[in-house]
């Protein structure tokens, strides 16, 4: 769809360029959420039930910040079919796995899981729940694997640029516009 079709949207206009600005943001707060989430879960995952830093925000903050990666890179193509098309995949995708990963954590950690349900939202951030130690132990691997994964969203974000820069300038095909 992304390369043989374009969007609606004038080129180098001031709304392709605010919908293009903002998708660029999400993609970037998205891998610095990450990136932050990973330095607190890494090597601790099912070993010890963490509830400080992005943790102490919302329960699946790695998640949080995947959907609002997964939004920006729908707005980097500037077309609202393809941004609710990745919003309606994200979510079809993410909340079973999210009640599993839950109903998981729960077995393992029991009555601590228990109560930080209570007191932590699921997805949406509580920002005055927040709260972080002196120090956080982190595991290389695991932490490496984020910043990986951080940075090949940004080359998505610069692939689907490039793709629209193709189309603008008549290297790729436009066999159909999408709202």
């Amino acid at each position: 769809m992304l390369l043989f079709g374009t969007h609606l949207l004038r080129e180098d206009g001031i709304v392709d360029g605010t919908i293009e600005a903002l998708g660029y943001i999400l993609v970037t707060f998205a891998v610095i959420g990450r990136v932050w989430a990973a330095a607190y879960i890494s090597g601790n995952k099912n070993k010890r039930l963490v509830t400080a830093g992005p943790y102490s925000l919302c329960r699946n903050p790695l998640y949080l910040f995947s959907f609002l990666g997964t939004v920006g890179l729908g707005m980097a193509t500037e077309s609202i079919t393809v941004v609710l098309i990745l919003i309606i995949l994200f979510i079809v995708i993410s909340i079973p796995t999210i009640r599993s990963e839950e109903q998981s954590l729960h077995v393992i950690f029991g009555d601590e899981y228990t109560k930080y349900m209570q007191r932590v939202p699921r997805f949406w951030p509580k920002f005055s729940a927040f709260w972080r130690p002196d120090s956080v132990q982190i595991n290389p691997a695991a932490y490496a694997k984020a910043l990986k994964h951080g940075v090949t969203l940004m080359l998505f974000f610069g692939i689907l640029q490039a793709a629209e820069w193709a189309h603008a300038h008549h290297l790729l095909p436009n066999l159909f516009t999408f709202p």
